[in-house]
């Protein structure tokens, strides 16, 4: 996403859609993603993948930190029954 390269921020998830919160030049962004069609999921050594699918085709890829991302599945399943989570 535009202005998003390596923002530090916060990813909430709320039924099929995302929003990712950060901070540019000290001032709240809300960035809107979505609507949700899938979310894919990679563990790794040191950061775990999560990339957001959106019902246009639009790829958006998020860090975590590793050990956070059965976490996330887990919320991401609880908030959006119908979601797909890979």
């Amino acid at each position: 996403m535009e202005g998003l390269r390596n923002a530090v921020g916060t990813l909430c998830l709320t039924d099929r859609e995302a929003v990712f919160f950060s901070r540019t030049w000290g001032r709240l962004v809300a960035r809107r993603i979505g609507p949700l069609l899938a979310l894919e999921s990679r563990k790794g050594l040191v950061l775990d993948e999560v990339v957001l699918i959106a019902a246009d085709g639009l790829r958006v890829r998020f860090d975590l930190l590793a050990g956070q991302l059965e976490s996330a599945r887990n919320e991401a399943r609880r908030q959006s029954p119908s979601l797909h989570v890979a």
